[in-house]
């Protein structure tokens, strides 16, 4: 096979591959050893989309109380590590907010209920709101807080909706309801999935283009 019929063909197997599922968890996990209590604002962000969060009060409006939440270790059902409205009786929030180009989908989170201790099993503890918003028009994308949401051991939510503005995860009122490994995926405006080319795989592209171009140029 000839250099130009190698590229062809190595750059048309990454271009169907693109368009399969890569979805980003945001483990918060990943940050232990860091001490409970200790503020979470923009961990797992993307190059496509940014991370932020919040704490609300539970008022009509649910204006900001900070623009962090507080993490925590072991003790949340079944879940390693979570995140959780910094003072009881708030909301927190995790928004997913996708750069120009691209919308955002959110797969799926899970809810944890403290103190479970050894058992994987916390105490009945009431989410009265659960629910994903779009970011600027507050449009309610998926409402899973009307009937109340009971979490005692380890809860698995799959909203499944996409916004090219943005999404919000909020919770509440509860700070002994956490949340933990929040999946999404970066979709570029025609479909695809993002899958960033490795490095390595980039190089090799890039010298059989450098080959080919010595080849022809000597014919």
């Amino acid at each position: 096979m000839s250099i130009a019929r190698m590229l062809a063909a190595l750059t048309l197997a990454l271009g169907i591959a693109s368009t399969a599922s890569a979805a980003a968890v945001i483990d918060y996990a990943s940050l232990q050893p860091l001490a409970d209590y200790s503020p979470v604002t923009t961990f797992g962000s993307t190059p496509e989309v940014s991370v932020t969060t919040r704490t609300f009060n539970s008022d009509a409006g649910k204006t900001t109380y900070s623009s962090s939440l507080a993490f925590w270790n072991s003790g949340y059902s079944s879940l390693p590590a979570v995140v959780f409205a910094e003072t009881d009786g708030r909301g927190g929030e995790v928004t997913l907010t996708p750069i120009a180009g691209f919308s955002v989908n959110l797969l799926s989170f899970q809810l944890g209920s403290h103190d479970a201790g050894t058992s994987g099993i916390g105490p009945s503890r009431t989410a009265t709101l659960l629910r994903v918003v779009e970011v600027g028009t507050g449009t309610v994308m998926w409402d899973h807080g009307s009937p109340s949401v009971i979490v005692d051991s380890t809860r698995t939510l799959m909203p499944n909706v996409s916004s090219t503005a943005g999404l919000s995860v909020q919770w509440g009122y509860d700070w002994n309801i956490g949340l933990n490994n929040l999946t999404f995926e970066a979709i570029r405006a025609g479909g695809a999935t993002v899958i960033p080319v490795p490095p390595a795989v980039a190089l090799f592209l890039g010298g059989l283009a450098l080959m080919g171009w010595a080849t022809r140029k000597r014919n």
